[in-house]
């Protein structure tokens, strides 16, 4: 369908149907352009390795020593659960790597670590910064606080706090 312009839209800049529905008409088309390559592109079938030989993914290596470092740290955990300084450790590395890879299992990991002084109001300093960051992690603001608190009360001048 053809618009009917007169001359005096023209000279008004009343030109409705000129350049911005072009420019819509353009946008619509690319949009429907892209709309089927992607769903034509998802729809295949799942890739099947010819040979078990095939590699499919290769892990970095700094993964694969941290996790070689990680089982380390937890078996020593399983041995002596009330290792503050190997807690500390782990849970440390657990919140890196959760961090680095978006994996929110290591956070869990990381909390466990700590679970001998998950509830503790006395715990070390440096066990008081993970757990506030986990809490805080997990949105309990007012728990987070109340760790930061106590560790100000014994490191005041603490700047990660």
């Amino acid at each position: 369908m053809t618009p009917v312009r007169c001359a005096d839209d023209r000279e008004r800049g009343n030109d409705r149907f000129g350049v911005g529905a072009a420019w819509l008409a353009c946008v619509m088309a690319l949009s429907v352009v892209a709309l089927s390559v992607v769903a034509t592109a998802g729809g295949g079938e799942p890739y099947i390795p010819a040979s078990d030989d095939e590699v499919l993914e290769t892990l970095p290596r700094d993964w694969i020593s941290k996790q070689d470092q990680l089982a380390t740290l937890r078996r020593q955990l399983g041995q002596n659960p009330n290792d503050a300084n190997v807690a500390i450790q782990a849970a440390s590395d657990y919140l890196r790597l959760g961090k680095s890879s978006g994996d929110p299992r290591y956070y869990g990991y990381a909390q466990a670590a700590l679970r001998s002084w998950w509830e503790s109001a006395n715990a070390p300093v440096e066990i008081l910064r993970l757990r506030a960051k986990l809490k805080e992690r997990d949105h309990r603001y007012d728990e987070a606080l109340a760790d930061l608190k106590r560790l100000l009360e014994s490191e005041p001048r603490d700047l990660q706090a």
